[in-house]
């Protein structure tokens, strides 16, 4: 072999070297990978492991509350055709445990009398692909009949289709036994009552006597008995003016044409004058064929309602003169008179409205089936009761709570309607303002445990994701993943911020704040880069206010970024701040008092009327990519500022967002920032003791805690926690700092723990920690006897800061 070639083999095999060396330190690499994931799939596993468990646990307590509850549960798929139902069912039907179950089956135990009404029901059900509730029997066993309550929920796919139906059915046999009792029961009291008041008779029919009790007699002079039980003594007694009008409204109610008897007559007195009386009866017992056997009745005087006409006029004024709105018409329908808060609330003079129809108050906000329901009802005699939204003569829109009653003459006759009604408009809108408030309670608690849960998890990931960007070059590709990954994390503590303002702990923390500078910093700083320009009016003198400026500032950030993305065209945004005093019920969300309004008002697309109600709702949102908190965060804040906020929107015209805040009397802002640099340098032997009860976090910590040069441990409760303390004394080795879990599930959490360790030395340094960023306990962390606090997630760039904080 030439030297040449010698040369060139020598040169091969140490590229070939080089090659392998390179692998070798790939295949490290990917081992540590391998390792790393192994970890991850063992915690994926213990959690597998705990959410079997409470699976299992749930199921018991399902089958438990189906046997206390005695309801059974059912699913029908209409694909397959295939029932299941659980065991408490097939015990509610008398069903065997191993018997299949088919419809034909289940129809076998349905009443016969109500078979048409359930096949009825599941035809309306397949027809509206909607389920509505139905009560029905069924024959059990051995003859024996009981009532079921089904309600159930329709599934479809996603063409419309139904795929399945998921049922439950409740034993409410008890249930109507008891109230078949009640009816009975009810039935007996109305007889008693109706016979009780005044005079009373009562009229056998078959024989014609006529019982009258001593009431009777004595209210026209009589003595008890002194004229015979009989229908004619009671007939010539009758004014002959009157008798034929008596005795034909009697037949008429005998003849099932009327529901009660009901007449007005004279009767005459012993002494020969006239007595006015009211007459009232029912049939209260009838034949098999339905032919009636007993007419039960009371007389009543109403002499003096006669005598009290004259005091009409009296009551005419008090009507003119009451702060409620009436108005009568006659049985057309036309206006025959309107009292002075009518025209008060209306705009309209009494001259303009006299003889004219009230559908010239018609607002458009009802449909004319609502008007034909209504006048049906007064027409038939009955009284209408509900709310209607009506428009005053300048075209502004007013809600009433109104009462529509027809008007009887002595003959039963309707000669008028009266309405009397109570403008509500200022209660509706509380009423709306009080459903938005409940409804961001409604998801208070829920909000609360998700963000707390959601920010653990994500300080175990920011934890490993900082440690991995140490340990790797900046211009490692990895680390620009990394850096990605952390700006995702970012947009998820924005989320889970958005959702704590939600929980019940998400209470603002104040300080009288400059709100013009703030406004100006925020709203500048997410107009950066755009072509919108901002324009700013203030008050030379505007009003601070106490506030959390962190959570105004995101309330400032939302308003200022819908404005930019409704105004996509360019343009300016318009924010106005003054000093604004109301007045005592001039709003009904806010006390009288100084307030500092805000106004951002943009030239944009503007919001269409059918989401202006909405647009506050949680979880509500028309953009592609919108979360639906952005404006429910903004009321919630808000709200918790005892402060106010309304929005007036033209669609095609742009939109004008008002704040309302209670203004402060400090006229000195605070300032809360601390400069200087936050490291960790020449401090040797730093020992730092952590308790969390989320594993991943503690391993996490304590990572970070050694790339800081700091000695740590680690406990998962507040016992352990203590014990770990006290050693750490006893062998003369304490710890420098501990920072503790605000809540331990199912053990020792952070605020009883710091009680007892400072019990031990009063002077230690306890830092609190906690994913419920936003909790009054966490923001008050002093008064607990915490001498700093770190909200969760955390990177280690902010652990240092607080650490070097507490030791500085």
């Amino acid at each position: 072999m030439s030297n040449k070639e010698h040369k060139l083999q020598e040169k091969k095999l140490v590229e070939t070297i080089q090659q392998l060396k390179a692998t070798q330190q790939q295949l490290r690499a990917n081992n540590q990978q391998l390792q790393a994931t192994e970890q991850q799939l063992r915690a994926l596993n213990q959690q597998l492991e705990a959410s079997n468990k409470e699976l299992i646990n749930s199921e018991y307590k399902l089958k438990t509350a189906e046997s206390i509850a005695n309801m059974g549960f059912l699913e029908w798929n209409f694909k397959s055709g295939n029932i299941i139902v659980s065991d408490s069912l097939r015990t509610l039907f008398g069903f065997t445990k191993d018997e299949p179950i088919t419809s034909e089956l289940l129809y076998t135990k349905v009443y016969p009398d109500d078979i048409s009404l359930v096949q009825r029901n599941l035809e309306r059900t397949l027809e509206e692909k909607k389920y509505h509730p139905v009560d029905y029997r069924i024959n059990k066993q051995h003859g024996e009949i009981r009532w079921i309550s089904t309600k159930a929920e329709v599934i479809c796919d996603q063409n419309g289709e139904i795929v399945s139906l998921l049922a439950v059915y409740i034993d409410i046999t008890n249930r109507k036994r008891m109230e078949e009792s009640l009816k009975q029961s009810e039935d007996r009291l109305s007889k008693t009552l109706m016979a009780a008041n005044d005079g009373m008779w009562d009229w056998n029919l078959k024989t014609n006597e006529v019982y009258f009790d001593p009431r009777y007699y004595a209210m026209a002079g009589y003595q008890v008995d002194e004229f015979p039980h009989r229908l004619e003594e009671f007939q010539k007694r009758i004014h002959p003016d009157d008798v034929d009008y008596v005795m034909g409204q009697a037949g008429k109610h005998l003849a099932g044409e009327t529901e009660r008897f009901t007449v007005e007559f004279r009767f005459k007195k012993k002494n020969n004058d006239w007595l006015w009386i009211l007459g009232r009866g029912i049939i209260v017992e009838r034949e098999s064929s339905g032919k009636p056997l007993r007419f039960i009745g009371t007389h009543t005087d109403i002499t003096q309602r006669k005598l009290t006409e004259i005091e009409l006029n009296k009551l005419s004024t008090a009507v003119a003169q009451s702060p409620l709105i009436i108005a009568i018409t006659d049985k057309k329908g036309v206006l025959q008179y309107v009292n002075a808060r009518f025209t008060e609330i209306t705009g309209y003079t009494t001259d303009e409205v006299i003889g004219k129809n009230p559908r010239i108050l018609q607002s458009g906000e009802h449909s004319l089936q609502m008007y034909k329901e209504l006048w049906k009802t007064v027409t038939s005699g009955e009284v209408w009761q509900g709310e209607l939204c009506n428009k005053k003569k300048n075209g502004q829109l007013y809600w009433e709570s109104a009462s529509i009653a027809p008007v009887f003459d002595s003959r039963n006759k309707i000669t008028n309607y009266m309405k009397i009604s109570e403008d509500i408009t200022e209660k509706k809108r509380a009423l709306v303002e009080l459903q938005k408030i409940e409804k961001l309670k409604s998801i208070g608690t829920l909000a609360g445990g998700i963000a707390h849960d959601f920010n653990n998890m994500l300080t175990g990931m920011y934890g490993y994701v900082t440690l991995a960007q140490k340990k790797l070059d900046s211009n490692h590709p990895a680390y620009q993943y990394l850096s990605e990954a952390e700006k995702s994390m970012d947009r998820a503590t924005k989320l889970t911020n958005q959702l704590l303002t939600f929980s019940k702990g998400g209470e603002p923390v104040k300080k009288v704040t400059d709100l013009a500078g703030l406004l100006e910093e925020t709203v500048r700083f997410d107009l950066s880069g755009s072509s919108i320009k901002p324009v700013f009016t203030f008050d030379q003198n505007l009003s601070h206010a106490e506030i959390d400026s962190g959570q105004i500032q995101q309330v400032f950030s939302n308003l200022t970024i819908n404005a930019k993305q409704a105004s996509s065209s360019g343009g300016c945004i318009y924010i106005s701040g003054s000093n604004y005093a109301v007045r005592e019920q001039e709003h009904p969300s806010l006390k009288p008092g100084n307030y500092v309004k805000i106004v951002f008002r943009d030239e944009g697309s503007g919001i269409a009327p059918e989401n202006l109600t909405r647009i506050f709702d949680p979880f509500f949102t028309t953009k592609e990519n919108g979360s639906g908190l952005g404006l429910a965060t903004t009321y919630s804040i808000i709200k918790k500022h005892q402060g106010y906020v309304q929005v007036h929107s033209v669609e095609g015209a742009g939109t004008e967002f008002t704040i309302f805040l209670p203004a402060s009397k400090n006229k000195n802002p605070l300032n809360s920032k601390v400069s200087g640099n936050h490291r960790i340098e020449n401090r040797p032997s730093i020992k730092i003791l952590i308790m969390d009860d989320e594993k991943i976090i503690r391993e996490m910590a304590i990572e970070m805690l050694d790339s800081l040069g700091i000695i740590a441990e680690s406990a998962s409760n507040g016992e352990e926690t203590l014990r770990i303390y006290r050693e750490a004394r006893g062998g003369k080795a304490p710890f420098d700092i501990i920072i503790l879990d605000l809540t331990i599930k199912g053990g020792m959490g952070g605020k009883e723990t710091v009680k007892e360790i400072l019990k031990i030395n009063p002077n230690e340094k306890v830092i609190v920690s906690s994913g419920y960023t936003r909790s009054v306990e966490l923001n008050n962390f002093a008064s607990l006897g915490f001498i700093a606090k770190i909200d969760k997630p955390y990177t280690l760039q902010k652990l240092e800061e607080v650490i070097f904080k507490v030791l500085r």
